[in-house]
């Protein structure tokens, strides 16, 4: 029977044969097993979603570690090949060539376990072996079973090590002997429990050529990698101290003579509408509204701030029939553009805000806080406010920038195909299409439990299309060479206005603007401060069409595409394969989390001992985590509390010297500095490709100015009033569906035609990953943001696509032949397949 068959099947055969099965273990890890062959192991089914159950008894009745099961008999020694690039990024430390001082007071000598894992070792009373050779994890597996060692390879002297799931799933196929932890999840509590609160997460583990239809059990060769979960992954990201200068105050703006004398972009909003906001504060909700009526109504009159406003540049009174922003400044600029000076756009923005923004019948914004349409709590701005703003921005660069600089609008952080993605997605954020920053190439889940691709959506392609109307006016820079540089917002003489990327990096400068003493530098504007604002009002299809005016983001953290993997002969040594699944187990508990992620606890909050720490809560505090079975006061990060990180672990991230050691004594550990993946890689050990880390580790390592910008978006998000995916399975509910990060496509031949070089052209054209492909290359759709449609040469193609228009780059993408490939069309009906095979598996799993 062909190995690819399709769940229906599967579903049948298990029914039949009674639910008693569910509750079956695969095989005793304590007696050993037949585990050890491909896929390590073929007993009953223990991998529902149903009853937990805790086999070796790691839980104690509330739900803490119970540490006494990881007592054992005799020392067990697990070797690891987990890292995530290079020797650096290994488990222990390796190529520094000399002794380093963490903040925990202690040296630490090359070749020696990171604190993270030796302080995991300790608590689960196993010696770990560091046996990786600083591969990436994408080939790491392939390295492992190809290198020679004795008699064998080194995969063979290997028990854990990390990889791309793709990869396993083809090694499984042609044999190797990896574990099945399916077979083994009634003994991994946590990591069970993990998977039933996150179906999307279990669904991200079937990949194409999984199968999951055998009618005996299911297959999971990971235990998946979250770089932070369930949590928003990108920010709009504004210079705070910009829109303060333009937009804040009761005197007139001193601007720039400069006019602005082109207009492309059109009203994307046609009517005002409201939306459901924070207050000032942010702690109450209330409705703003945006009332084109009484914007309209205003410009009109030639006695009102913003009709005297629009007179200034127009030199007669409005004559159009929208309240719109965007409209009321192209009428005016194309009546008069030599007074379309930068000190008359912002007055008549500013008494634009004044007349459109209300609460009740009152203004929503105060003269000295208008900013806040922007950067407040009470954030109420869509894509025509942005326009209007980086307009003003133009107009007024010269005035705006630091002297000597030159201050540009939107820009990515580079400009090659690792960060050129970012515009896209911003361009789908500003506009309301979905499948921009889609988990799976450019895929999302209809209201229906529909999967679509956005390649096929003449929406996604406007959005496309409009963004460029905002290059054409100069309001997003000229990112089209691959040597292009936005950097953190400011780059040498270079200033950016604004971002749509991640919080932690981009807002690094903050560290030298809010700590004089930090050495390095760079040459940073006077009042710089660049912050993540919350997400921008859109118009969504939630129901098909434009329907639904709300803030949504579907740039959200899920499950990458790998994670860490056993190898299947643990299943014929019982005590091996008994701690290596305790082990799997305990990333996915609190402590797990919090140890995996931030290492050793410390005595105090000087850092002695440790990395980080908090003072025993009482019985009524609220404001709690626990760890070890004791509650602790945390800090704050969106609706929960965390650990704290310790001054002395502040201290050793900037660069400072810590007992005696800093960051830039070590060469090799020199960019650690304020880099907190370099950090917690190379001299924690955290953030590697295992387990779960805790976002506000990360947090707490972001400039102040970047934190409060985050924890903003955090507040809103909590109180609904920004909504982002789920990675939930809810039938009620499927729009708001992340898409996982794999499909199930179990059908061969359409699985070998995904994959096959005839479709190279379509992943080109889309900007997707695919074997070979060079970083600095560009897909067509930053090309129409940087060109349009109007067929510019396309380098990586033997023939440049020919497209004039979005209906004839539609075609070209979505139609069933792109340069004699199969297109998007067929790709999206194959992953619909496989959509469907993932539901009814859920349902299946779900007994």
């Amino acid at each position: 029977m062909n190995k690819y068959k399709k769940l229906a099947f599967a579903v049948v055969s298990t029914v039949m044969a009674g639910t008693l099965m569910f509750s079956l273990a695969a095989c005793n890890p304590d007696q050993g097993g037949n585990g050890g062959g491909n896929g390590g192991g073929n007993g009953g089914n223990t991998g529902n979603t149903g009853e937990i159950k805790d086999e070796y008894g790691v839980l104690n009745e509330d739900g803490s570690i119970n540490y006494a099961a990881y007592e054992r008999s005799s020392a067990v020694t697990l070797n690891l090949a987990v890292g995530h690039n290079s020797l650096t990024t290994s488990t222990s430390y390796k190529d520094f060539g000399a002794e380093i001082t963490m903040p925990d007071g202690t040296t630490y000598a090359e070749g020696q376990l990171k604190p993270a894992w030796k302080q995991m070792g300790e608590d689960l009373n196993i010696t770990f072996r560091d046996n990786y050779e600083g591969k990436a994890t994408s080939v790491n597996l392939e390295y492992l079973l190809t290198t020679a060692e004795g008699s064998g390879h080194k995969y063979d002297s290997t028990d854990l090590f990390t990889s791309d799931l793709s990869v396993i799933v083809t090694q499984v196929a042609a044999g190797t002997s990896i574990l099945n932890l399916a077979d083994y999840l009634d003994y991994m509590p946590n990591f069970k429990t993990f998977l039933k609160e996150n179906p999307i997460v279990y669904l991200s583990l079937l990949q194409a050529g999984m199968n999951t239809s055998n009618g005996q059990g299911q297959e999971l060769y990971v235990a998946p990698y979250f770089d932070g979960n369930d949590d928003i992954e990108r920010y709009c990201i504004m210079r705070h101290d910009l829109v303060e200068k333009l937009l804040n105050g009761t005197t007139a703006f001193v601007g720039a003579t400069t006019t602005f004398t082109a207009t492309h972009v059109q009203p994307y909003f046609t009517e005002g509408y409201e939306i459901d906001s924070l207050n000032a504060a942010g702690n109450a909700h209330q409705t703003i509204k945006k009332d084109y009526a009484a914007a309209l109504t205003a410009v009109k009159d030639t006695g009102s701030d913003l009709g005297k406003a629009y007179n200034a540049i127009a030199g007669k009174a409005y004559d159009g029939t929208t309240g719109n922003i965007v409209e009321i400044m192209n009428k005016a600029i194309a009546a008069n553009s030599a007074n379309a000076t930068g000190t008359n756009l912002v007055a008549l923005y500013r008494a634009y805000i004044d007349a459109a923004y209300k609460v009740g019948n009152n203004a929503a914004y105060t003269a000295d806080h208008r900013a806040n349409l922007f950067i407040g709590y009470d954030a109420a701005w869509d894509v025509d406010d942005l326009v209007a703003l980086l307009r003003c921005v133009k107009a007024n660069s010269s005035v705006l920038a630091a002297s000597g600089n030159t201050l540009y609008g939107i820009a990515p952080r580079r400009g090659d195909m690792d960060r050129t993605p970012d515009m896209v997605s911003l361009a789908a954020q500003l506009y309301g299409a979905r499948g921009a920053t889609s988990k799976f190439e450019n895929t999302y889940i209809d209201a229906n439990g529909t999967l679509q691709d956005a390649r096929n959506d003449k929406a996604f392609y406007e959005a496309l299309g409009n963004m460029h109307a905002l290059y054409e006016e100069g309001l997003i820079a000229d990112f089209s060479n691959t040597s292009f540089k936005g950097d953190t917002g400011v780059q040498g003489t270079n200033e950016y206005f604004m971002m749509y990327d991640y919080s932690q990096t981009q807002t690094l400068n903050g560290f030298y603007v809010e700590d004089s003493m930090l050495s390095g530098a760079p040459s940073i504007p006077d009042g710089y401060y660049f912050s993540p604002v919350l997400t921008p009002v859109a118009k969504w299809s939630v129901n098909g069409a434009n329907d639904t005016i709300m803030r949504f983001t579907e740039s959200w953290r899920s499950t990458k595409t790998g994670g860490l993997a056993l190898n299947g002969a643990l299943a014929n040594n019982p005590e091996k394969l008994k701690a290596a699944l305790q082990f799997v187990d305990y990333l996915y508990s609190e402590d797990g989390q919090i140890v995996s992620t931030y290492g050793p606890m410390a005595q105090n909050a000087q850092g002695n001992g440790g990395f980080w720490y908090n003072e025993k809560a009482g019985d009524t505090d609220t404001n709690t985590f626990m760890y070890k079975g004791v509650k602790y006061k945390g800090t704050a990060y969106k609706d929960r509390f965390t650990p704290t990180l310790t001054d002395n672990m502040i201290k050793s991230f900037k660069g400072e010297k810590v007992n005696g050691w800093a960051v830039g004594d070590n060469e090799k550990a020199s960019n650690a500095k304020l880099n907190y993946t370099n950090y917690a890689r190379e001299l924690i050990g955290s953030t590697l490709p295992v387990g779960v880390k805790d976002q506000s580790f990360e947090n707490q390592l972001t400039s102040k100015m970047g934190q409060a910008g985050a924890n903003m978006v955090g507040v809103a998000l909590k109180e609904g009033v920004v909504k982002g995916t789920t990675l939930a399975m809810d039938s009620n509910n499927w729009w708001y569906t992340t898409v996982p990060t794999g499909l199930p496509v179990e059908d061969l031949d359409q699985s070998q035609a995904l994959d096959n070089t005839n479709q190279d052209n379509l992943k080109k054209l889309s900007g997707q990953r695919f074997s070979g492909q060079d970083k600095n290359m560009y897909s067509i759709f930053s090309w129409v943001i940087l060109y349009g449609f109007d067929s510019h040469s396309y380098g990586y193609q033997a023939t440049s696509p020919s497209y004039s228009s979005i209906d004839q780059l539609l075609a070209l993408m979505s139609g069933t032949d792109v340069n004699d490939d199969k297109g998007a069309q067929y790709r999206e009906a194959v992953f619909q397949d496989a959509w469907d095979t993932a539901k009814a598996y859920w349902e299946f799993l779900k007994g």
